[in-house]
């Protein structure tokens, strides 16, 4: 959860900061930042999708085996985990480093080119697996959830909250899907004015909303969660240590 939860912040920041490359505009003489605000964006971007499709499958192997939970997370096994979530995707979009970057008539514009259709067809693509993966798995969970209230109610009560975590997460994320593709629609029609409106206005609030539902939903469904929030709420106000 704080993996994706960085992932998470860092994908909202880099989003705006892309936006603002857009908007500015930025000359080639910055082109450093141009090349660096590409390779961290689609980084955490597919960091944090991968964090959610982990969190979904944890939720989904408790409520399996809920009378029988072990932990199991070793050293091992979380150092592998943050390679897969951060380092991976990181490398991969070192290809933004050699890349050339988009420039019209000196100024930045965008993925919108051949090298940026492709890129927003794979992170489509991804988007779209994690959400039908993402969409079966939480139908899964509800029916464990249904199974609870024969057993424990308050035990389906702590569990439904998390429930509904995990499909605002996929929610969320095939909204996030839905907009990657029409964005590769909308280059490949060359349809210039939906580009525009898919990358420049429409974009960066799918990213937010992406990154910020989860964790609201979860402070107002879960008592455990606020209970755990409010007394760190408390001493930043008061400016004590927790």
């Amino acid at each position: 959860h704080n993996i994706s939860g960085v992932a998470g912040i860092g994908t909202v920041c880099t989003t705006w900061l892309m936006y603002l490359l857009l908007y500015l505009p930025v000359k080639i003489e910055i082109e450093i930042l141009v090349k660096i605000a590409q390779i961290s964006n689609g980084a955490y971007i597919f960091s944090y999708t991968c964090g959610h499709f982990l969190i979904v499958l944890n939720r989904l192997n408790v409520l399996t085996h809920i009378n029988n939970i072990v932990h199991t997370w070793s050293t091992r096994k979380t150092a592998l985990l943050i390679s897969c979530q951060l380092a991976i995707p990181l490398l991969a979009h070192m290809y933004f480093a050699i890349a050339l970057v988009h420039w019209v008539n000196g100024v930045y514009y965008g993925l919108e080119n051949t090298t940026g259709s492709i890129y927003k067809g794979i992170q489509g693509a991804f988007y779209a697996v994690f959400s039908i993966l993402g969409v079966t798995m939480n139908i899964a969970c509800y029916r464990k959830l249904v199974q609870l209230t024969q057993s424990s109610g308050a035990l389906y009560k702590q569990q439904r909250a998390l429930f509904f975590y995990t499909v605002t997460s996929t929610g969320t994320h095939l909204l996030f899907a839905l907009n990657q593709f029409v964005w590769a629609y909308a280059f490949l029609a060359n349809d210039s004015r939906l580009v525009s409106l898919m990358q420049k206005e429409i974009r960066p609030y799918i990213y937010d909303l992406t990154a910020f539902a989860d964790p609201l939903i979860l402070i107002i469904l879960s008592k455990p969660v606020r209970a755990a929030i409010r007394p760190r709420f408390l001493c930043f106000r008061t400016g004590q240590p927790a």
